[in-house]
Protein backbone atom coordinates (compact mmCIF):
# COMPACT_ATOMS: atom_id res chain seq x y z
CA UNK A 1 0.00 0.00 0.00
CA UNK A 2 1.20 3.38 -0.96
CA UNK A 3 0.03 6.35 0.59
CA UNK A 4 2.19 8.69 -0.75
CA UNK A 5 4.49 9.24 -3.80
CA UNK A 6 8.10 9.38 -2.48
CA UNK A 7 9.12 10.22 -5.92
CA UNK A 8 12.44 13.17 -5.27
CA UNK A 9 12.16 14.79 -8.57
CA UNK A 10 11.81 18.47 -8.82
CA UNK A 11 13.21 21.69 -10.07
CA UNK A 12 17.00 23.03 -9.06
CA UNK A 13 17.66 25.77 -7.22
CA UNK A 14 15.10 28.79 -8.00
CA UNK A 15 16.39 31.68 -10.92
CA UNK A 16 18.54 34.50 -9.23
CA UNK A 17 15.77 37.13 -8.11
CA UNK A 18 17.67 40.07 -9.38
CA UNK A 19 17.98 39.74 -13.49
CA UNK A 20 20.10 41.33 -15.63
CA UNK A 21 20.34 44.86 -15.76
CA UNK A 22 17.21 44.79 -13.14
CA UNK A 23 16.46 48.20 -11.77
CA UNK A 24 17.45 49.02 -8.17
CA UNK A 25 14.98 48.57 -5.70
CA UNK A 26 14.61 51.06 -2.42
CA UNK A 27 12.40 50.90 0.26
CA UNK A 28 9.33 53.82 -0.27
CA UNK A 29 7.65 53.17 2.84
CA UNK A 30 6.99 50.90 5.57
CA UNK A 31 3.71 51.07 7.92
CA UNK A 32 1.50 49.42 10.34
CA UNK A 33 -1.23 47.61 8.80
CA UNK A 34 -5.25 47.24 9.83
CA UNK A 35 -5.50 44.70 12.82
CA UNK A 36 -7.10 42.06 10.73
CA UNK A 37 -6.97 41.34 6.76
CA UNK A 38 -9.56 42.90 4.54
CA UNK A 39 -10.13 40.01 3.25
CA UNK A 40 -8.78 40.02 -0.29
CA UNK A 41 -7.67 36.63 -1.50
CA UNK A 42 -6.27 38.01 -4.93
CA UNK A 43 -4.56 41.10 -6.68
CA UNK A 44 -4.64 41.92 -10.26
CA UNK A 45 -0.81 41.79 -11.30
CA UNK A 46 1.14 43.82 -14.69
CA UNK A 47 2.31 41.05 -16.83
CA UNK A 48 6.08 41.56 -15.83
CA UNK A 49 5.05 40.86 -11.93
CA UNK A 50 3.14 37.53 -12.62
CA UNK A 51 5.98 36.57 -14.68
CA UNK A 52 8.09 36.74 -11.51
CA UNK A 53 5.66 35.50 -8.95
CA UNK A 54 5.13 32.39 -10.99
CA UNK A 55 8.89 31.92 -10.78
CA UNK A 56 8.82 32.55 -7.56
CA UNK A 57 6.38 29.74 -6.48
CA UNK A 58 3.16 31.88 -5.97
CA UNK A 59 -0.11 31.09 -7.32
CA UNK A 60 -0.76 32.63 -9.96
CA UNK A 61 -4.43 32.95 -12.43
CA UNK A 62 -5.08 33.78 -15.62
CA UNK A 63 -7.83 34.27 -17.68
CA UNK A 64 -9.12 36.84 -20.57
CA UNK A 65 -9.44 40.05 -19.95
CA UNK A 66 -12.16 40.25 -21.91
CA UNK A 67 -15.45 38.46 -22.56
CA UNK A 68 -14.67 35.40 -25.30
CA UNK A 69 -11.03 35.83 -25.09
CA UNK A 70 -9.00 32.67 -24.55
CA UNK A 71 -6.07 32.82 -22.10
CA UNK A 72 -2.30 32.96 -23.97
CA UNK A 73 -4.31 34.76 -27.03
CA UNK A 74 -4.30 38.71 -26.70
CA UNK A 75 -4.82 40.38 -23.87
CA UNK A 76 -4.47 38.65 -20.15
CA UNK A 77 -5.87 39.31 -17.08
CA UNK A 78 -3.13 37.58 -14.08
CA UNK A 79 -3.86 37.45 -10.46
CA UNK A 80 -1.96 36.24 -7.92
CA UNK A 81 -3.97 34.08 -5.01
CA UNK A 82 -3.19 34.86 -1.72
CA UNK A 83 -2.36 30.72 -1.41
CA UNK A 84 -1.42 27.78 -3.00
CA UNK A 85 -3.36 25.55 -0.31
CA UNK A 86 -7.42 25.86 -0.29
CA UNK A 87 -7.37 26.11 3.49
CA UNK A 88 -6.89 29.57 4.86
CA UNK A 89 -7.57 31.21 8.58
CA UNK A 90 -10.20 34.20 8.49
CA UNK A 91 -10.74 36.58 10.77
CA UNK A 92 -13.44 35.52 13.52
CA UNK A 93 -15.87 37.44 12.55
CA UNK A 94 -18.44 35.21 14.05
CA UNK A 95 -17.37 35.55 17.61
CA UNK A 96 -18.97 37.81 19.99
CA UNK A 97 -16.57 40.81 21.15
CA UNK A 98 -14.57 40.00 24.32
CA UNK A 99 -15.66 36.26 23.88
CA UNK A 100 -13.03 33.11 23.95
CA UNK A 101 -13.16 30.60 21.22
CA UNK A 102 -12.87 28.24 24.11
CA UNK A 103 -15.59 29.63 25.61
CA UNK A 104 -18.74 27.77 26.06
CA UNK A 105 -20.55 23.70 25.07
CA UNK A 106 -20.63 22.22 21.60
CA UNK A 107 -24.12 20.61 20.72
CA UNK A 108 -24.20 17.43 19.28
CA UNK A 109 -26.14 15.87 16.06
CA UNK A 110 -27.66 12.76 16.19
CA UNK A 111 -24.32 10.84 15.80
CA UNK A 112 -22.12 12.45 18.30
CA UNK A 113 -21.09 15.26 15.80
CA UNK A 114 -21.08 19.05 16.68
CA UNK A 115 -24.59 20.73 15.25
CA UNK A 116 -23.70 22.67 11.95
CA UNK A 117 -21.24 20.09 10.44
CA UNK A 118 -22.27 18.64 7.06
CA UNK A 119 -22.18 14.84 5.58
CA UNK A 120 -20.79 13.85 2.09
CA UNK A 121 -19.93 10.83 0.30
CA UNK A 122 -16.72 11.39 -1.72
CA UNK A 123 -15.28 8.26 -4.12
CA UNK A 124 -11.80 8.18 -4.98
CA UNK A 125 -10.21 8.10 -8.08
CA UNK A 126 -7.17 6.33 -9.13
CA UNK A 127 -3.48 7.66 -7.44
CA UNK A 128 -1.70 8.24 -4.26
CA UNK A 129 -3.80 8.55 -0.89
CA UNK A 130 -1.66 11.34 -0.11
CA UNK A 131 -3.00 11.93 3.08
CA UNK A 132 -2.04 12.22 6.87
CA UNK A 133 -4.77 11.03 9.38
CA UNK A 134 -4.73 11.81 13.21
CA UNK A 135 -7.43 12.98 15.83
CA UNK A 136 -8.90 15.99 16.89
CA UNK A 137 -6.48 16.17 20.83
CA UNK A 138 -3.19 16.18 18.18
CA UNK A 139 -4.64 19.13 16.20
CA UNK A 140 -5.41 21.33 19.13
CA UNK A 141 -2.77 23.55 18.83
CA UNK A 142 -2.67 23.90 14.72
CA UNK A 143 -5.28 23.25 13.08
CA UNK A 144 -8.08 23.47 15.24
CA UNK A 145 -6.35 26.02 17.59
CA UNK A 146 -9.29 28.33 17.16
CA UNK A 147 -12.08 26.05 18.06
CA UNK A 148 -13.56 25.58 21.66
CA UNK A 149 -12.26 22.76 23.43
CA UNK A 150 -15.99 20.88 23.52
CA UNK A 151 -15.47 20.77 20.03
CA UNK A 152 -12.15 18.95 20.11
CA UNK A 153 -13.55 16.76 22.82
CA UNK A 154 -16.75 16.09 20.72
CA UNK A 155 -14.16 14.98 18.16
CA UNK A 156 -12.60 12.13 20.32
CA UNK A 157 -10.47 9.75 18.75
CA UNK A 158 -12.25 9.97 15.39
CA UNK A 159 -9.77 9.79 12.70
CA UNK A 160 -9.10 13.72 11.30
CA UNK A 161 -7.56 14.93 7.79
CA UNK A 162 -4.80 16.47 9.23
CA UNK A 163 -2.82 17.07 5.69
CA UNK A 164 -3.51 16.41 2.01
CA UNK A 165 -0.48 16.45 -0.63
CA UNK A 166 -0.26 18.48 -3.37
CA UNK A 167 -1.56 15.34 -5.70
CA UNK A 168 -3.60 13.81 -2.95
CA UNK A 169 -6.88 12.13 -4.32
CA UNK A 170 -8.35 12.81 -0.85
CA UNK A 171 -8.00 16.07 -1.72
CA UNK A 172 -9.32 15.74 -5.57
CA UNK A 173 -12.35 13.85 -3.66
CA UNK A 174 -13.13 17.08 -2.14
CA UNK A 175 -11.99 15.86 1.46
CA UNK A 176 -9.71 18.72 3.16
CA UNK A 177 -7.92 19.97 6.45
CA UNK A 178 -10.27 19.22 9.15
CA UNK A 179 -12.78 16.81 7.57
CA UNK A 180 -13.70 13.63 9.78
CA UNK A 181 -13.60 10.31 8.37
CA UNK A 182 -16.71 8.56 9.58
CA UNK A 183 -16.88 5.03 7.22
CA UNK A 184 -14.64 3.52 5.10
CA UNK A 185 -16.23 1.61 2.12
CA UNK A 186 -19.32 1.82 4.51
CA UNK A 187 -17.52 0.47 7.49
CA UNK A 188 -17.60 2.76 10.67
CA UNK A 189 -13.91 3.70 11.83
CA UNK A 190 -13.80 5.03 15.20
CA UNK A 191 -9.93 6.01 14.92
CA UNK A 192 -6.79 6.43 12.82
CA UNK A 193 -5.71 2.76 12.97
CA UNK A 194 -9.16 1.66 11.93
CA UNK A 195 -9.62 3.92 9.21
CA UNK A 196 -6.12 3.10 7.93
CA UNK A 197 -6.53 -0.74 7.79
CA UNK A 198 -9.96 -0.45 6.45
CA UNK A 199 -8.16 1.65 3.32
CA UNK A 200 -5.31 -0.95 3.13
CA UNK A 201 -8.16 -3.81 3.19
CA UNK A 202 -10.17 -2.06 0.51
CA UNK A 203 -7.15 -1.09 -1.62
CA UNK A 204 -6.11 -4.79 -1.17
CA UNK A 205 -9.39 -6.26 -2.76
CA UNK A 206 -9.55 -3.36 -5.05
CA UNK A 207 -6.20 -3.25 -6.44
CA UNK A 208 -6.15 0.37 -6.03
CA UNK A 209 -7.79 3.17 -4.59
CA UNK A 210 -10.30 4.06 -7.33
CA UNK A 211 -13.94 3.66 -6.99
CA UNK A 212 -13.16 3.56 -3.00
CA UNK A 213 -15.64 5.62 -0.77
CA UNK A 214 -15.49 7.66 2.24
CA UNK A 215 -18.06 9.07 4.72
CA UNK A 216 -16.91 12.47 5.58
CA UNK A 217 -17.95 14.63 7.89
CA UNK A 218 -16.85 18.49 7.41
CA UNK A 219 -16.95 20.86 10.23
CA UNK A 220 -19.38 23.75 10.57
CA UNK A 221 -18.62 27.09 8.86
CA UNK A 222 -17.82 28.82 12.57
CA UNK A 223 -15.11 26.57 13.06
CA UNK A 224 -12.12 27.02 10.07
CA UNK A 225 -9.45 24.65 10.22
CA UNK A 226 -5.86 26.57 10.12
CA UNK A 227 -3.18 25.43 7.93
CA UNK A 228 0.10 27.57 8.97
CA UNK A 229 1.59 27.31 5.73
CA UNK A 230 2.16 28.93 2.24
CA UNK A 231 5.01 30.20 0.02
CA UNK A 232 6.37 33.40 1.04
CA UNK A 233 9.16 35.62 0.72
CA UNK A 234 11.73 35.19 3.38
CA UNK A 235 14.84 36.73 4.60
CA UNK A 236 16.96 34.49 7.79
CA UNK A 237 20.40 35.49 7.61
CA UNK A 238 22.02 37.93 10.25
CA UNK A 239 20.85 39.66 13.11
CA UNK A 240 19.59 43.24 11.41
CA UNK A 241 15.92 43.82 12.85
CA UNK A 242 15.06 45.84 10.43
CA UNK A 243 13.17 44.94 6.91
CA UNK A 244 15.05 43.95 3.80
CA UNK A 245 16.53 47.35 1.95
CA UNK A 246 16.04 46.21 -1.49
CA UNK A 247 13.21 43.60 -3.16
CA UNK A 248 16.19 41.41 -4.34
CA UNK A 249 16.76 40.45 -0.70
CA UNK A 250 13.81 38.00 0.03
CA UNK A 251 13.81 34.34 -1.14
CA UNK A 252 10.98 32.37 -2.03
CA UNK A 253 10.29 29.20 0.39
CA UNK A 254 7.36 27.15 1.15
CA UNK A 255 7.13 28.18 5.25
CA UNK A 256 5.25 25.81 7.89
CA UNK A 257 5.37 26.00 11.06
CA UNK A 258 5.09 23.01 13.07
CA UNK A 259 3.46 20.98 10.68
CA UNK A 260 3.15 17.04 9.98
CA UNK A 261 6.55 16.40 9.28
CA UNK A 262 8.41 18.40 11.99
CA UNK A 263 8.04 19.54 15.72
CA UNK A 264 5.02 21.91 17.08
CA UNK A 265 7.64 25.10 17.83
CA UNK A 266 9.82 24.88 14.58
CA UNK A 267 9.26 26.66 11.36
CA UNK A 268 10.15 24.88 8.13
CA UNK A 269 11.22 26.49 4.88
CA UNK A 270 11.46 24.11 1.87
CA UNK A 271 11.81 25.39 -1.52
CA UNK A 272 8.07 24.40 -2.62
CA UNK A 273 5.14 22.65 -1.53
CA UNK A 274 6.36 19.99 -3.81
CA UNK A 275 9.63 19.47 -1.30
CA UNK A 276 7.25 19.69 1.81
CA UNK A 277 5.13 16.83 0.34
CA UNK A 278 8.32 14.63 0.06
CA UNK A 279 9.33 15.27 3.41
CA UNK A 280 6.12 14.47 4.77
CA UNK A 281 5.97 10.95 2.79
CA UNK A 282 9.61 10.23 4.12
CA UNK A 283 8.38 10.82 7.67
CA UNK A 284 5.57 9.16 7.38
CA UNK A 285 7.84 6.13 5.74
CA UNK A 286 9.92 6.06 8.46
CA UNK A 287 12.78 6.76 5.74
CA UNK A 288 14.99 9.21 8.03
CA UNK A 289 15.84 11.91 7.64
CA UNK A 290 14.80 14.08 4.52
CA UNK A 291 16.35 14.23 1.16
CA UNK A 292 15.24 17.47 0.16
CA UNK A 293 16.82 20.91 1.78
CA UNK A 294 14.98 22.45 4.77
CA UNK A 295 15.44 25.41 6.23
CA UNK A 296 14.49 24.87 10.36
CA UNK A 297 14.48 27.29 13.35
CA UNK A 298 12.89 27.17 16.44
CA UNK A 299 10.28 29.13 17.79
CA UNK A 300 11.15 28.38 21.76
CA UNK A 301 12.57 31.37 23.20
CA UNK A 302 11.19 33.38 20.12
CA UNK A 303 9.64 36.75 20.01
CA UNK A 304 7.32 38.03 17.40
CA UNK A 305 8.46 41.78 16.64
CA UNK A 306 5.30 42.65 14.44
CA UNK A 307 2.49 41.97 16.77
CA UNK A 308 0.52 42.89 13.67
CA UNK A 309 2.20 42.39 10.45
CA UNK A 310 3.65 45.32 8.97
CA UNK A 311 3.39 46.47 5.16
CA UNK A 312 6.29 47.50 3.05
CA UNK A 313 6.42 49.38 -0.30
CA UNK A 314 9.42 49.05 -2.87
CA UNK A 315 10.25 51.28 -6.16
CA UNK A 316 10.29 47.88 -7.99
CA UNK A 317 6.86 46.77 -6.94
CA UNK A 318 3.14 47.95 -8.01
CA UNK A 319 1.55 46.79 -4.73
CA UNK A 320 2.75 46.55 -1.19
CA UNK A 321 4.25 43.56 0.79
CA UNK A 322 3.22 42.53 3.99
CA UNK A 323 6.05 40.89 6.52
CA UNK A 324 6.78 39.86 10.16
CA UNK A 325 9.83 39.39 12.06
CA UNK A 326 11.05 37.31 14.42
CA UNK A 327 13.80 37.21 16.86
CA UNK A 328 14.78 34.05 17.68
CA UNK A 329 16.52 33.19 21.16
CA UNK A 330 19.99 33.12 19.38
CA UNK A 331 19.22 36.96 18.25
CA UNK A 332 18.80 35.70 14.67
CA UNK A 333 16.97 37.88 12.71
CA UNK A 334 13.51 35.25 10.73
CA UNK A 335 11.65 37.84 7.99
CA UNK A 336 8.57 36.16 6.42
CA UNK A 337 6.54 37.91 3.91
CA UNK A 338 3.60 38.14 1.08
CA UNK A 339 2.73 40.31 -1.45
CA UNK A 340 -0.95 39.49 0.20
CA UNK A 341 -1.89 40.51 4.28
CA UNK A 342 -4.17 37.02 3.32
CA UNK A 343 -1.36 35.12 2.54
CA UNK A 344 0.43 36.31 4.92
CA UNK A 345 -1.98 35.44 7.69
CA UNK A 346 -1.39 31.23 8.29
CA UNK A 347 2.06 31.63 8.85
CA UNK A 348 1.74 34.78 11.47
CA UNK A 349 -1.37 33.04 13.07
CA UNK A 350 0.55 29.70 13.66
CA UNK A 351 3.55 31.76 14.87
CA UNK A 352 1.44 33.85 17.44
CA UNK A 353 -0.28 30.69 18.26
CA UNK A 354 2.79 28.76 19.40
CA UNK A 355 4.07 31.40 21.07
CA UNK A 356 0.92 32.50 23.22
CA UNK A 357 0.61 28.35 24.27
CA UNK A 358 3.46 29.65 26.48
CA UNK A 359 6.10 26.87 25.59
CA UNK A 360 8.68 25.77 28.37
CA UNK A 361 11.70 28.33 28.26
CA UNK A 362 14.82 26.76 26.50
CA UNK A 363 17.37 25.04 29.06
Amino acid sequence: LELFSTSSSRDESPPPQRPENAPESTIVEIKDTSPEPSGGSAMDLPEEEADFWTQMGFAIQEEPAAAGGKPGVGSRRRSLRASIVRTVPKPKAQEKKGASAQDGDTKLDENGLPVGGSYFKPTLPAGYFGAVLTNAAELNHSIFATAPKSFVTALGDRPVVAYTSKESIVDKAGCTVGDVILKVQDEEVKNKAEALQCIRKAVKERSGYKGLTLDVWTPPSSIEPSLSENQCMTMYHGTNMNAPSTSWEWKSKYVVVGGVASDPWAISMYYNKGDYDIAVSQKQAKQGNTTVKVKTFSLLGAKLLTPKPKSITYSTQSQPWHFLIIKTSRGKAIKIGHPLREGLEPVFRGIEAYLKSKPPPVQ
